[in-house]
């Protein structure tokens, strides 16, 4: 039927005019001649726009001087927040929330600065909500709560746009008062490459763009990354083939690049080796930020091995690999991984006579699953340390019925009734009858119903036993008490006393041989040395951040 007269061929569809036809593109002119013409791409379009955002950046970074600080930050628009980023204003570029700012703007406010007013109210609804969830009532002046301790290490939280133009600072605002969930993220096309940017800008910054390999495809092609210095890819679907693509990219290219934090990217074990391995070729790389990945015990050995000086490889017997000295790394943060006990041994070990390791962060690790020793010899190593100034163990212990913690995360002791952190009143669990459960038990003591866990932690703060230990064996006036009771060791000050000997390393254990490049101790040890006896130092009423 669609045949002409004269043995052509009829054409179903319209002219294609150049017209935007909407998102599934415009039609297409088919004839017999055609039967399967390919389907349009229903993101076509929008990946040529972005990649049109992104050349033109490249464009301008390119005319900019060489001594510049050029910085590129791509993510999803702020849900509940989209009228104000459409109005903008002239002082959007450059300003950042703050009073002065709008002191100097005829006090009239910019964008984030209504931005970050209207995402600390959402922050404090939030709040009072998980407050009446969990059965406490916070006070009608709610201080801000102060972070136990601040990781800028490298300037890091300078180069992420949440915290520069938000106003994220784990106080009023944290990053789930953002970003509430994945559903917030946006997928962006695979067409789209972001190799560029890493071959001109000082920061890359692209966070919640759920970002895969597909999106590195022309970054074997970078041979120069001459001003990168901080890699900002958290919140995105690299995997272990992503991780692979960027590390063999920026070993290539003799990159100086001192900050990569991939949080939340689907590493596994091979993605931590890959970047084990590729340590040793990254002079300048002084900080990991591998948070809410998966990596478990053999990738988190992997990586203290190469920052402790062991070679990691699967054809190298570790008694026999050749020590090439502690790399000089200074901060570490694997918090929400799978290190459990076998990780904290080594990274005991790699700790314990690390020059330079100023922090290191385990918590949510399961390192006290089974045992409580690997985690007491951790703390061991980090007393004896001679640079560790921060050892966050939070959340590695099954939580207890006898444990009662706050919307904070602190740890209500004895029978206080406000939380020494927040203010929030002590938790009251009332059963369906009416009666209020009591501390400890599992069940109503009057009808029998059990306790309802949801919403629960299922890791918490260590058992009392553990806690009341450290306090006995800790250095007296080192370690603030409300801290270590929240597994979180800050060195205030160092004092005496590390000659005496206190509890040893897994005791009534077998001891495995010494790790190459560990300092042996004295009667065969294994590199961790003894906790130190001392006083149970002056109790504390507020964390000192």
């Amino acid at each position: 039927a669609g045949q002409k007269a004269g043995g052509g061929f009829l054409t179903w569809g319209t002219q294609d005019d150049g017209a935007n036809q909407g998102v599934f593109g415009g039609p297409m002119q088919v004839t017999n001649d055609s039967p399967f013409p390919p389907p349009p791409s229903s993101t076509a379009w929008i990946a040529k726009v972005v990649q049109a955002h992104l050349d033109s950046a490249k464009k301008l970074f390119e005319a900019c001087p060489f001594s510049t600080q050029l910085r590129l930050s791509v993510s999803p628009t702020v849900p509940g927040c989209e009228e104000m980023l459409a109005e903008a204003d002239y002082r959007v570029l450059g300003i950042s929330p703050s009073a002065k700012n709008a002191q100097a703007n005829g006090g009239q406010p910019s964008t984030f600065q209504r931005i970050e007013a209207r995402l600390k109210a959402k922050a404090h609804k939030r709040r009072r909500i998980n407050a009446r969830k969990n059965g406490q009532t916070l006070p009608a002046e709610t201080p801000a709560q102060r972070p136990l301790y601040v990781n800028n290490i490298n300037s890091q939280r300078a180069h992420c746009c949440f915290r520069t133009l938000y106003g994220k600072d784990e106080m009023e605002i944290e990053h789930v008062d953002i970003m509430a969930d994945e559903r917030c993220s946006v997928t962006l096309p695979t067409d789209v490459d972001v190799s560029l940017a890493f071959g001109m800008a000082t920061s890359v910054d692209l966070q919640h763009l759920d970002l895969g390999p597909l999106h590195f495809g022309g970054l074997s092609r970078i041979t120069e990354m001459p001003v990168l210095t901080h890699v900002n890819l958290n919140h995105n679907h690299l995997g272990d083939l992503g991780v692979d693509l960027l590390f063999k990219a920026l070993v290539d290219a003799g990159s100086s690049v001192v900050h990569v934090a991939l949080s939340e990217n689907n590493i596994g074990d091979e993605g931590a080796t890959t970047i084990a391995v590729s340590l040793g070729s990254l002079p300048r790389l002084t900080s990991l930020e591998l948070c809410e990945n998966f990596i478990q015990e053999r990738g988190s050995m992997a990586i203290a091995e190469a920052i402790g000086g062991l070679v990691a490889g699967d054809d190298v017997d570790m008694e026999e690999a050749p020590a090439v000295g502690p790399l000089p790394v200074l901060s570490v943060d694997l918090r929400g991984n799978r290190s459990r006990e076998l990780g904290a041994r080594r990274w005991a070990e790699v700790i314990c006579n690390h020059p330079d390791l100023k922090f290191l962060c385990l918590a949510q690790n399961e390192l006290g699953l089974v045992t409580k020793e690997n985690f007491l010899d951790l703390v061991c190593a980090a007393v004896a340390s001679p640079a560790c100034s921060v050892l966050d163990l939070q959340d590695n212990f099954p939580m207890g019925y006898d444990v009662e913690a706050c919307i904070c995360r602190n740890v209500f002791t004895g029978d206080e009734e406000f939380c020494r952190q927040c203010g929030a009143t002590h938790p009251q669990k009332v059963c369906k009858c009416g009666v209020p459960f009591k501390k400890g038990y599992r069940s109503c003591r009057e009808c029998g119903n059990p306790r309802d866990k949801k919403g629960r932690p299922s890791m918490g703060p260590p058992p009392r036993e553990v806690i009341e230990e450290l306090l006995a064996d800790l250095p007296p006036g080192e370690f603030d008490p409300a801290e270590v009771r929240r597994a979180v060791f800050i060195r205030r000050h160092r004092g005496g006393g590390s000659e005496k000997k206190g509890r040893q390393p897994q005791q009534g254990q077998p001891r495995p041989p010494p790790s190459v490049g560990a300092a042996a101790t004295p009667g065969g040890g294994t590199g961790v040395p003894p906790s130190p006896v001392g006083s149970m130092a002056p109790p504390s009423t507020v964390a000192t951040p």
